[in-house]
């Protein structure tokens, strides 16, 4: 700790970078997840990461909390977009040769697959303890932080960290003991 500076401005500066790793750890995959569905190359993927990273680490003290991942998607879609004009630019692609921006619509088996697990996670959740599926709910779904749940439920904090560590593995082990498997591979589509 710097003697110069005061504990409150410390604790202050440890939030605000704790709160810059948790945005990169938690959005990292949606980026990329946009940036392939706006019909960027995936040679230029990790550039639109990284531009999106910066963008979001400069103006992280202006961004309301509880809409990080609202204004990351816009920033990414932002980004892909620029990205795609920059293709449009450059002499040496012709038009043919840019991959199609998606839809965003999710293709029939996406759909399909989509509620078959949503009625094999449901009826997990339903075998389940009460107290770690509201838990799990509330912080999946929900997007609540585990000060907020404790709040909420009148706990400790580890506790809720506890139990929705608990959730998650109970909710793993429960998934692939029914042979639940993730989504359709692009290969198995060919």
């Amino acid at each position: 700790m710097n003697p110069d500076k005061p504990a409150s401005e410390s604790t202050e500066q440890s939030t605000e970078e704790q709160r810059q790793r948790l945005l990169l750890i938690h959005h990292c995959h949606a980026v990329r997840q946009i940036a392939r569905c706006h019909g960027v190359a995936l040679a230029d993927v990790d550039d639109v990461l990284q531009r999106v990273l910066l963008t979001v680490l400069g103006k992280v003290g202006r961004i309301r909390p509880g809409s990080e991942r609202a204004f990351v998607v816009a920033v990414a879609r932002y980004e892909a977009a620029h990205m795609r004009r920059t293709y449009y630019r450059r002499s040496e692609l012709n038009e043919d040769s840019i991959p199609p921006r998606s839809s965003g619509q999710p293709r029939l088996d996406d759909w399909l697959h989509r509620r078959v697990m949503l009625s094999r996670v449901n009826a997990v959740l339903a075998e389940m303890d009460p107290k770690f599926c509201e838990v799990l709910v509330q912080s999946t779904i929900d997007g609540w932080s585990c000060e907020r749940i404790a709040r909420h439920a009148g706990l400790p904090v580890g506790t809720v960290k506890t139990r929705l560590r608990s959730a998650r593995r109970e909710l793993k082990r429960r998934m692939q003991s029914s042979g639940v498997d993730g989504p359709p591979s692009d290969s198995a589509r060919a």
